[in-house]
C-alpha cells in the first residue's frame, strides 16, 4: 500500500522527529521490515532487560513495553480516524504508562512476543484500510492528524526507540 508522506500541517510539530525518520514508500513493507530488523536487535539483550544507560532512564523491558503501549494507543487511533470518528481522542502519558507496567517480573522474550503480536495486529488493520479509510483525520490530545500522518508516527515512533537502544544500550553490552 503507498501511502504519500504527509505534509506539514498534517500532525502536530512534535511528531515531526519521528516523521521524518521514514522515507515515503509502501508502508505495509515498511512496518514489516522493522519488525524483522527490532527482534534482531532486541535478541542482543536477553537476560539484559533491566539495564539502563542512565540511573533515571528507562529499562530495555521498559523501552520494550513502551514501544508496544505506544503502539497499540496509535492504532486504536488509527482505528477511530480511519472509520470517521471525530471524537477527540485523549493525550497518554508515557512516562505513566511507563512506570505502572511493571515489567520486572516479565522476561525479555515474553515483551518481545508481545510488541510481535502488536505489530501484527497493527499490520492487519492497515492492510484492511480503503482509500476513504486513508483520507480520515481528526484530533488526538489537542491537535489534528491525518491517517497518513498517524501511519508515518507509528513507523517513526518504533524507529526512534529502535535507534536508542542500539546507540545508547547496545553499548553497553560490550562493556559488560
Amino acid at each position: 500500500m503507498y501511502i504519500t508522506k504527509p505534509d506539514k500541517g498534517d500532525y502536530a510539530n512534535f511528531q515531526e522527529k519521528y516523521i521524518d525518520k521514514i522515507e515515503e514508500g509502501d508502508i505495509l513493507e515498511i512496518l514489516s521490515r522493522q519488525i524483522d530488523r527490532a527482534v534482531v536487535i532486541f535478541e542482543k539483550f536477553k537476560g539484559n532487560g533491566d539495564l539502563r544507560y542512565e540511573e533515571d532512564k528507562w529499562t530495555v523491558k521498559q523501552v520494550i513495553q513502551h514501544i508496544t503501549d505506544a503502539e497499540r494507543v496509535f492504532s486504536y487511533r488509527l482505528l477511530r480516524l480511519g472509520r470517521g470518528d471525530e471524537t477527540p481522542l485523549p493525550g497518554f502519558d508515557e512516562n505513566s504508562y511507563a512506570e505502572t507496567a511493571n515489567v520486572e517480573h516479565r522476561d525479555e522474550e515474553e515483551l518481545i512476543s508481545e510488541l510481535v503480536a502488536v505489530r501484527s495486529g497493527t499490520f492487519s488493520l492497515v492492510k484492511s484500510l480503503t482509500g476513504e479509510m486513508i483520507s480520515g483525520s481528526g484530533v488526538t490530545g489537542d491537535y489534528r492528524i491525518t491517517v497518513p500522518a498517524l501511519l508515518y508516527v507509528i513507523a517513526g515512533h518504533f524507529e526512534h526507540h529502535l535507534y536508542i537502544l542500539e546507540e545508547r544500550y547496545a553499548p553497553l553490552l560490550q562493556d559488560g
